[in-house]
């Protein structure tokens, strides 16, 4: 069955929902179709950073979508967790076996954005290209250690900056 593999690195500028509040405890739900996953929540910051990976099983990848929302986690029982914003993701626009970085919009919220990355393991379109060595076949550096497991090569020089920890 095809397969979607999800790496969420973090939001930025996040709106903060609750009244007298300038920061907020924000998570991430991740989900395709009915399937459905959640970051954990980042205490006190408008800027948090998730680095947490997910994988999905794929039915129909013509038609299905990525949905990402940010919630403010509310410790109060008076109060609900309250939704920052949420971004969506077309799975039949995604490259066979190709990570796509994105950093998408936050709908619902005047500015923010989250940040992902999409790995369409057994579907998505085809480019025509010369077929790459897949990510076990290449020999690696240890500069490459701290990107997820599943970014190819390629990000590592277009995302550089990115410096993760991972416990390996």
């Amino acid at each position: 069955m095809p397969s979607l593999r999800v790496h969420v690195f973090e939001a930025r500028d996040l709106e903060p929902k609750r009244r007298f509040k300038k920061t907020a405890n924000p998570y991430a739900i991740v989900s395709v179709g009915s399937q459905t996953h959640q970051t954990t929540v980042v205490n006190k910051t408008l800027n948090p950073k998730f680095n947490q990976s997910y994988s999905f099983e794929v039915t129909t990848p013509d038609v299905e979508v990525l949905m990402v929302e940010v919630w403010d986690k509310s410790y109060s029982r008076f109060t609900k967790d309250k939704l920052i914003g949420r971004a969506r993701y077309f799975l039949k626009d995604l490259y066979l076996g190709e990570t796509n970085d994105n950093r998408m919009q936050l709908m619902g919220s005047h500015h923010g954005e989250i940040r992902v990355a999409l790995l369409a393991v057994d579907f998505g379109k085809t480019r025509g290209m010369q077929q790459q060595p897949s990510y076990q076949q290449r020999r690696f550096t240890s500069t490459e250690s701290y990107l997820p497991s599943f970014i190819p090569l390629e990000s590592v020089n277009q995302y550089h900056e990115v410096k993760l920890n991972y416990a390996h």
